[in-house]
């Protein structure tokens, strides 16, 4: 084999790629692309040295080897030089392993197809011909490959990726993502690649070898000349060195990629860092991981937007604070000083950074203790001083949130807390209510409803009694979910708020990161809630007595309200009105008791929620019995009060009710029967509560007491309407002298007098003895003839029982044969009442009224309408008489003259009855409003005796209205009494025993003598036992010692029964004899005692005594005593007519 002379070169190639490979390698060993530019400068060194091996072989064996080496290797040489240009241009980018992997494979795999040739003798892609080793020159080696496997690889593996390098570094070269000296790299690179290219294709015509040799001299040229120019694969060697060897400081070299190149043993200490982080930390993430750890992390990360925004520019002076992370640290904060400033190559182009790192630790902590000493101080002055200012809001405040709102911000200030929030407690509701909080949380306490028994860290503090410390308020179990959300705080100090035993509240402090408490800081904490606590105690009673003080104005002013009238619509009307402002409603009913059902008359702020309320209000009607709240009030006759609608199941929803979410009501009693209902309505849940009852019911009773007064002098007025129109009435009869007159006359003023439309009457013929229709009202009506007998249809039946009947739809009345309503269709009368028109001996007639639709026949409208057709019946018999019997002329005269007298003197009582009434109403009316405001004003020690005129006067007032009534019945049904045998012993026992315990208070000897054979009489027994107490009562009122005597005597030829009350007392004077049983007469001497008494006691004795049959006798002296006797016969002489006429009244 001739050896061709350019072998030779191969020896400088080789020493050339042998000292690149050790000096770029000794730049910086830990970095991956020094260590892979090394191995690939020694691939290309065995490659040369192969190439020489197999060019200057003295035998064939050693060119077969030295060819199977250099082929071997330049296998490797394509993808080493491309993983070098990732690792050199791109050696951050996150898809460098998918770079480098395929990349390993090219060039692993015919390294291994090559192994397998060498050590087995295979051919599977090498081939040694010896006829190439003898012959003239040097031949490549694809000469050796075979297959098309080995041609393959050769042109793939060798020519592609060797001369395919150009596609990349023309990439690098232009883009902008590359650094500037990178992209200078580049270029020059690229231009080697050409000139090498160019080389290629000149050099093939000369040498092989020279050939075989141009790439790695290339390669190694331009190499050395990047290094020369821009420091690749050492950006800051000797800068590096003297930072490293002569700092004492912290050192830290970053290059232009921002990646961690060395670190000196300072640095690496400060930072904890471990040594496999330099050639791998890069700079964003030696920041995000100090941040992660400094108690300034802010500061961080403005350092580190600053070298993203300004490269080039130096840092200086920045100081962070690590918290400890390592167990290698001390426990303290360490302060470190920053210093950046960023490396230039002699080209002025960034070649990296340099950090140095100042440890400031010890003159931070001598500051700091300094500094904490101040604070300390300090903070004992700040506490001294907001312990005061908290004291003396507390004591110069009455409000809750004038003084809780400021005592909050203190609370925030004193202990460095977020949130701070002052929680009362509320123990009625048995629920913590928050009145005072710091502006960050007000929202959202005022947005969330307290509910009781809910998990929460007020209701934990307040159980315990002691404060409490929650590191951690998501972990602390004590809190119910659905409030964890909305805590922003981490750390929480509740402090309990009592007084004694009692619970007062407490106070919350929010910290919205971790917080430690010193032992000083939790006594003081207590020192704090305990000096509020004893404000919100003192807070607490002035508010009470505050609020007792405008309730007893507020119901004074009530009572005046109310008692300023007698007119029972506008009581009503007055009395939601004064309720409202007693106790606060968003709507209120007032319903009064008929029939066993609350029918409601007044209501207030129902607007909203009704469309019509006045259509809604008349047909609102609640049945007592199957409504629950009504139904206990109206058994127990004491408040109900329901705080929550939601808790409570046997609410009845009504129409006009949805809004209501809380509820009070309040039974109107009278003589312990309920009469009417107050209820009132909250949109607010747990608004009312039971302290709400006790004022409400005061103010039910007031209303009461102005129900019944107007009411009664709603009777008095009525009573005297009905007076005046039958004196009109009897007036007028007086001038009619014919039946046609009398009939049109008592037909248009019953229709006038009850407000009705329509009117018939019927007269009975004598000779026929039938009704015949003699006149109706309106003209309009145009009846027929009709005639009915007794017992048939509604006119027939009326004559025959004398009774009242009442058809309340007269469309579905079978009994009615006359059609009102289709006569009349415009008038459209629904309602009929039917009275008979009788004398005291027989019926003559009949009298119908009908009304429209609405209208109610009262008793009122009965009892008028009744005394109506007495007097009619009366005029008609008269005038029959006058008709018929011109002799009884002049009998009848006297009977009217009679009449008349009795008329005028039924008009001067009505005159004075109305005058008597309205003075005894006014006179404990007036004592009662004089000693309330003596209550409101005057001193507590005459508070008891103010209470007790208030109760005598009560019970005067009661009196008389029950007196009054009273009569009132006697009046209207004296004449229809049901008697029935009665024993006069028993009853006059009855009521000695009754009054007995009475008797032994006053110091009196009240004792009964009865005789014993006394026999059963007939008489009303309610009645009877009304005028033994009305004498009994006169008898003990009037002695103030000595006895009081009553005897029961039969005297049989009298056929008589005597009842006498025997007493010691003042006696009566002569001239008050012939008044003692007028109306309201007292005598002169009562007059001027405090003994009480209406006047009217006497006066129903009289009136019941008369009904009776029997007579009363009085004696007595002066001084000595008096003796009242009561004679009743057996059998009263009208007693077989009452009785029938009250067997006719209940059929």
């Amino acid at each position: 084999m001739k050896f061709d002379p350019f072998i030779y070169l191969a020896i400088p190639v080789l020493a050339l790629e042998l000292v690149m490979m050790v000096y770029v390698y000794q730049l910086q060993p830990r970095a991956w692309a020094n260590r892979v530019f090394a191995l690939y400068m020694l691939v290309l060194a065995l490659s040369t040295g192969s190439s020489l091996v197999a060019g200057t072989a003295p035998t064939a064996e050693l060119a077969r080897i030295g060819s199977w080496l250099q082929i071997t290797f330049t296998f490797l040489t394509g993808p080493l030089l491309w993983i070098l240009l990732f690792l050199v241009f791109t050696p951050k980018s996150p898809r460098l392993r998918w770079y480098i992997f395929p990349l390993l494979i090219l060039g692993v795999v015919p390294v291994l197809l090559m192994l397998t040739d060498g050590i087995l003798g295979t051919n599977l892609i090498f081939r040694f011909d010896a006829a190439n080793y003898a012959g003239p020159v040097y031949v490549s080696i694809r000469k050796y490959l075979i297959n098309p496997t080995g041609l393959w690889l050769y042109w793939g593996n060798i020519v592609a990726l060797n001369s395919g390098v150009l596609i990349p570094l023309v990439v690098f070269s232009v883009s902008s993502r590359i650094a500037p000296r990178l992209r200078r790299t580049a270029r020059i690179l690229t231009g080697a690649v050409l000139v090498t290219t160019v080389a290629y294709g000149l050099l093939r015509y000369v040498s092989f070898v020279l050939l075989s040799l141009t790439g790695p001299l290339f390669a190694a040229t331009a190499t050395a000349w990047a290094i020369n120019l821009y420091r690749v694969f050492s950006p800051i060697t000797v800068a590096q060195r003297q930072a490293v060897d002569t700092a004492v400081l912290g050192l830290m070299v970053f290059d232009e990629n921002k990646i961690l190149i060395d670190a000196n043993r300072k640095a690496i200490e400060l930072l904890t860092l471990r040594p496999r982080m330099i050639g791998h930390l890069h700079m964003r993430e030696m920041f995000s991981w100090l941040a992660q750890h400094a108690e300034n992390p802010d500061d961080l990360n403005r350092i580190w937007n600053t070298l993203q925004q300004d490269d080039l520019k130096p840092i200086e002076n920045e100081e962070i604070r690590l918290r400890p992370y390592s167990p290698t640290q001390p426990n303290e904060t360490r302060y470190i000083n920053f210093h950046i400033v960023p490396l230039y190559d002699p080209h002025k182009l960034l070649i990296g950074y340099l950090f140095s790192l100042e440890d400031l630790t010890e003159e931070r902590e001598v500051l700091i203790r300094l500094q904490r000493a101040n604070e300390e101080l300090q903070k004992n002055i700040h506490y001294v001083t907001l312990l005061n200012e908290i004291t003396r809001i507390a004591l110069q405040t009455e409000n809750f949130s004038q003084s809780l709102q400021p005592i909050a911000q203190y609370m925030c200030r004193a202990f460095g807390a977020d949130e701070c929030v002052i929680n009362l407690w509320d123990e009625t509701r048995q629920i913590a209510i928050p009145v005072a909080a710091t502006e960050n949380i007000r929202r959202f306490l005022a947005e969330r409803r307290p509910q009781s028994h809910e998990l929460n860290i007020t209701n934990y503090v307040l159980e315990t009694g002691e404060k409490l410390v929650v590191p951690n308020v998501q972990e602390f179990p004590q809190i119910h979910p659905r409030l964890l959300p909305h805590i922003k705080a981490v750390t929480l100090l509740g402090l309990p708020m009592r007084a004694g035993d009692k619970k007062l509240g407490v106070i919350l402090l929010g910290f919205n990161n971790p917080r430690e408490f010193t032992e000083e800081d939790l006594n003081r904490a207590d020192q704090m809630a305990n000096q509020i606590s004893l404000a919100l105690t003192r807070i607490q009673a002035l508010q009470s007595e505050r609020e007792k003080r405008q309730q007893l104005e507020v119901l004074r002013e009530a009572s005046i309200m109310l008692s300023e009238t007698l007119d029972l619509d506008t009581v009503l009307d007055r009395l939601l009105d004064q309720v409202g402002k007693v106790i606060p409603y968003v709507s209120a009913t007032l319903m009064l008791v008929k029939d066993g059902q609350a029918r409601m008359t007044r209501t207030r702020g129902y607007e909203p929620f009704v469309e019509d309320v006045d259509a809604w209000m008349r047909d609102f009607v609640l049945p007592i019995e199957s409504t629950p709240n009504l139904k206990w009030m109206w058994e127990h006759k004491r408040p109900f009060i329901i705080p929550d609608m939601s808790q409570y199941d046997e609410w009845i929803k009504t129409k006009g009710s949805s809004h209501i979410a809380s509820w009070a009501g309040a039974p109107i009693t009278s003589q312990g029967q309920v009469i009417g209902y107050f209820s009132l309505d909250h949109t607010t849940p747990n608004f009312y509560q039971p302290h709400h009852a006790p004022l409400l019911e005061s103010f039910a009773s007031q209303a009461s007491l102005a129900i019944q007064n107007a009411r009664l002098f709603k009777q008095v007025q009525q009573r005297a309407a009905e007076l005046e129109v039958l004196a009109e009435i009897s007036a007028s009869l007086r001038d009619a002298n014919t039946v046609t007159d009398v009939v049109q006359l008592v037909l248009k003023s019953a229709i006038k007098a009850l407000r009705v439309d329509v009117g018939v009457v019927f007269l009975l013929n004598p000779d026929s003895n039938k009704l015949v229709i003699q006149a109706y009202h309106p003209p309009e009506l145009n009846l027929p003839v009709i005639e009915r007998s007794l017992g048939e249809g509604i006119t027939g039946r009326v004559a025959l029982s004398q009774g009242v009947y009442i058809s309340q739809n007269i469309a579905q009345d079978n009994l009615i044969f006359i059609r009102l309503d289709e006569e009349l269709p415009s008038l459209q009368p629904v309602t009929m009442i039917s009275v008979p028109l009788r004398t005291s001996e027989q019926v003559v007639g009949v009298l119908h009224l009908a009304a429209r639709t609405g209208h109610t026949f009262t008793q009122e409208d009965i009892r008028l309408l009744s005394a109506i057709s007495d007097m009619a019946g009366s005029a008609l018999f008269r005038a029959q008489l006058l008709e018929t019997l011109e002799e009884r002329i002049a009998e009848r005269t006297r009977d009217l003259e009679e009449a008349n007298e009795r008329l005028k003197e039924l008009d001067r009582l009505k005159t004075k009855f109305v005058s008597d009434v309205s003075h005894e109403l006014r006179i404990p009316i007036a004592n009662l409003t004089l000693y309330l405001d003596l209550i409101e004003r005057g001193s507590q020690e005459r508070f008891p005796h103010y209470l007790t005129v208030l109760r005598h006067q009560t019970e005067r007032l009661r009196q008389l209205v029950e007196d009054t009534l009273s009569l009132s019945r006697l009046d209207l049904g004296g004449t229809h009494i049901r008697f029935a045998p009665v024993s006069l012993n028993e009853v006059v026992a009855q009521v000695i025993e009754a009054h007995m315990p009475g008797a032994e208070m006053a110091g009196l000897s009240l004792s009964f003598e009865p005789q014993s054979d006394v026999p059963i009489i007939q008489a009303e027994r309610n009645q009877l036992a009304q005028v033994v107490t009305n004498l009994v009562s006169n008898a003990m009122n009037y002695t103030q010692e000595g006895f009081v005597r009553v005897r029961t005597a039969y005297f049989p030829e009298r056929q008589q029964v005597c009842l006498s009350v025997e007493d010691s007392g003042m006696g009566i004077d002569k001239e008050d004899l012939p008044h003692l049983f007028d109306r309201f007469y007292r005598g002169k001497r009562t007059g001027q005692s405090n003994i009480p008494g209406t006047g009217l006691g006497l006066a129903i004795v009289k009136e019941i005594v008369d009904l009776h049959g029997g007579t009363i006798e009085v004696s007595s002296e002066p001084n000595k005593g008096s003796i009242f006797r009561i004679w009743l016969p057996l059998v009263p002489p009208n007693w077989q007519e009452n009785v029938e006429a009250g067997v006719n009244r209940a059929d």
